[in-house]
């Protein structure tokens, strides 16, 4: 509970005019509802008196005015809750993204990206509905409790005790009932599960059922899981039905214990009698309720815990910025992955200046990817130090590195947006209609889809590259730094023509860039002047 308020402690000023809004329309519910039940009982009472058939109709009128009043407040309070919601979630996701993209690049490996997604969508969901939408009808069905029992000490202090202790019974049998029918509808969850993974492996194993003889064990096999499946259904749905029964049962008990008290010392008034049985079904119901969301708050503990994780991850990012990269240090560098004994960069000492064109070679696994991470401060050294103009790569801005550094390898990610957006916002460009189709035309790129979708996927090989080149093109001349990670496999004759064009104009002007070529064509035709091998 404590982490649950820190995190609506700290996102409340991005949503606080939303939240504000939101309680106001509670108090008016809760005032309307506590009104309507008042209202109720003078009605009958009323009614039970004058015996006037016209005067029942113009408050059952009046009675109905409320109720849409009451059910037009229920809705804005939904509709301010969702606003309120909304400018959270966002406040919250906008500092998740941050600080991921502040997370050292080695601790998201450790972590895992399936398991960093799940944290920034499924857990920052749990979180978002359990401080918006849980806690506001946590707060409701706590202050409707509060305003009956309120009204009835007012009305009858014996009976308000009562239905005191009625509130606190029906949360108890509420909590133990569902501990109770989790426990052993996780049983039957189980052997379901089970059963659905037989019938997925019978398809899944359908080329093997055709050419071998096997339906007989995939037979066998479904129905013994299914025999399994139904024997432990039928273990639990007796004890489920039955701690479903005392719910109901102790509704029962209390209606009957209210109206005994009612008949006995209020025999006289309709009116207080209905108003009791009326407080009693809302209490308990609001009772259960908090207790449902209560449980449900606590189920969502590790997700509060996972994005808290996030959000105070310590940050080791340099502040200081420098200009042009002229040349790049590595003094003394090693580096291993935290699962790794053996390190797979070991004792590199390299210097690089403008002018280089460096070829780097090597086997698959051999260190040429972790090579370029270091390069592009993805990475950072386990022993030694890496150096940009003299200045250690961990103390610059992160900003700054990203300016000096243009990455282009044929396994990147494109963003699932127009080809013009990729482009733009890759490489923080503003293209005009005559530029954007200028440069597809320059690399032969006129029959690419609109969309990117699939993060590229959706594209052809061919149109890939030539999407890359387009990068390429966009931004080599003013960055120092250029890395080419396998551009130039398996192309066209078409695009291949379009790379050598690129690279002539790269070599040309190689006296301002440090350039570094990995490649299966060997010294890449004899650009580079420079090789190492890995």
């Amino acid at each position: 509970m404590k982490t649950t308020f820190n995190i609506f402690k700290r996102y409340l000023p991005a949503a606080k005019r939303e939240f504000m809004v939101t309680v106001f329309y509670i108090l008016c519910i809760t005032a309307l509802e506590a009104g309507l039940t008042l209202l109720m009982r003078w009605v009958i009472d009323e009614t039970a008196e004058r015996s006037e058939v016209s005067f029942l109709v113009l408050c059952l009128l009046g009675f109905l005015a409320l109720l849409v009043v009451d059910s037009l407040f229920s809705i804005a309070r939904y509709k301010a809750q969702d606003l309120y919601a909304g400018a959270f979630l966002g406040a919250m996701r906008r500092e998740l993204l941050e600080s991921v993209s502040k997370m050292d690049y080695e601790k998201i490996l450790q972590m895992g990206k399936d398991r960093l997604k799940n944290i920034l969508y499924m857990d920052a969901l749990n979180v978002f509905r359990t401080v918006c939408h849980q806690t506001g009808t946590l707060l409701l069905n706590l202050v409707l409790i509060i305003s009956f029992l309120l009204v009835s000490v007012w009305v009858d202090f014996r009976l308000a005790l009562i239905l005191l202790v009625v509130a606190v019974g029906g949360f108890a049998i509420s909590y133990f009932s569902r501990k109770q029918i989790i426990r052993l509808s996780a049983g039957v969850n189980e052997k379901m599960k089970r059963d659905n993974a037989v019938i997925n492996e019978y398809v899944d194993s359908i080329e093997l059922v055709k050419t071998h003889s096997i339906l007989d064990y995939f037979q066998k096999k479904q129905q013994d899981s299914l025999q399994d499946f139904i024997h432990t259904s039928v273990k639990a749905d007796a004890p489920i039905e039955g701690v479903n029964r005392i719910s109901t049962n102790y509704h029962q008990l209390v209606y009957l214990a209210i109206a005994a008290i009612l008949g006995m010392s209020m025999a006289e008034s309709a009116g207080n009698m209905v108003f009791f049985l009326f407080a009693t079904e809302k209490i308990i119901g609001f009772s259960q309720e908090i207790e449902a969301i209560i449980y449900a708050m606590m189920r969502t503990a590790p997700s509060f815990e996972n994005v808290s994780g996030l959000l105070e991850n310590e940050h080791m990012e340099g502040n200081e910025e420098i200009s042009t990269v002229e040349n790049i240090e590595f003094r003394d560098v090693s580096f291993s992955y935290g699962n790794q004994s053996e390190p797979v960069i070991k004792d590199k000492n390299l210097t690089f200046n403008l002018g280089d064109v460096v070829y780097l070679h090597g086997a698959n696994g051999s260190g040429k990817s972790t090579f370029v991470k270091l390069l592009t401060g993805l990475l950072k050294p386990v022993e030694g130090e890496i150096y940009l103009n003299g200045v250690p790569m961990r103390n610059i801005k992160r900003e700054c590195v990203n300016k000096n550094i243009l990455y282009i390898s044929q396994d990147e990610i494109l963003l699932n947006d127009s080809v013009k957006t990729y482009l733009e916002e890759i490489s923080g460009k503003d293209l005009s209609d005559d530029e954007f189709t200028a440069l597809l035309n320059k690399v032969k790129l006129q029959d690419a889809a609109d969309e990117i979708r699939h993060e590229g996927m959706s594209l052809s090989g061919g149109q890939r590259k030539k999407l890359l080149l387009a990068k390429l093109m966009l931004s080599w001349e003013e960055t120092p730094i250029i890395i080419l990670d396998e551009l130039e496999n398996a192309l066209d004759a078409d695009t291949r023509e379009i790379v050598d064009a690129v690279e002539k104009q790269i070599y040309e002007k190689r006296g301002e860039h440090i350039v570094f070529i990995i490649s299966h064509t060997e010294d890449m035709q004899g650009l580079a002047n420079r090789r190492i091998e890995f």
